[in-house]
């Protein structure tokens, strides 16, 4: 019975080489668990923020049920997160800006 396992709990920071962070980090968006044949307790991992590098994925949790996510599904996984990383990059961004102001004296 899929529900009565008790939940596997990832890593905070998965290893450089764990396929789903591989995967991700040559381009893709979305990377299923299985077809990576990754070891993380989950379905799916999702980009947050990209830039030049890998700078942070969602792993999403296989259902209780056992079913897979429907693709439109991921498709609004996939938008949500991509407007949270783009607002997490602003954040960042404003708080780099911050620093340098303070590091020459500048109001920030």
């Amino acid at each position: 019975m899929p529900g009565s396992r008790s939940p596997k709990v990832a890593p905070q920071l998965p290893d450089a080489d764990e396929p789903v962070a591989v995967a991700l980090r040559a381009g893709r968006s979305v990377a299923r668990c299985d077809d990576v044949h990754s070891a993380l307790p989950g379905e799916l991992a999702l980009v947050l923020s990209r830039q030049c590098e890998l700078d942070a994925f969602i792993l999403v949790g296989r259902r209780r049920d056992g079913s897979v996510l429907r693709s439109d599904k991921v498709a609004a996984l996939h938008g949500t997160l991509h407007a949270v990383g783009v607002e997490w990059q602003a954040l960042r961004w404003d708080a780099l800006q911050r620093e340098r102001a303070h590091a020459v004296g500048l109001p920030a």
